[in-house]
């Protein structure tokens, strides 16, 4: 981790966990809609972060 920091390694880090983050707040928001409907409740609001 030092060295990381030392040498700017994170700069090749960074977009790796930036898309990383992305992927895993897309499954999420996925994953919930698709529990809601099966518990049969209101999952509209999930869906339109999916949309936009």
């Amino acid at each position: 981790m030092l060295y990381l920091a030392w040498n700017n390694g994170w700069k090749i880090i960074w977009p790796i966990f930036g898309s990383a983050n992305q992927l895993l707040a897309a499954l999420s928001l996925i994953v919930v809609s698709i529990w809601l409907a099966n518990k049969s409740r209101k999952y509209w609001f999930a869906r339109l972060f999916q949309l936009s």
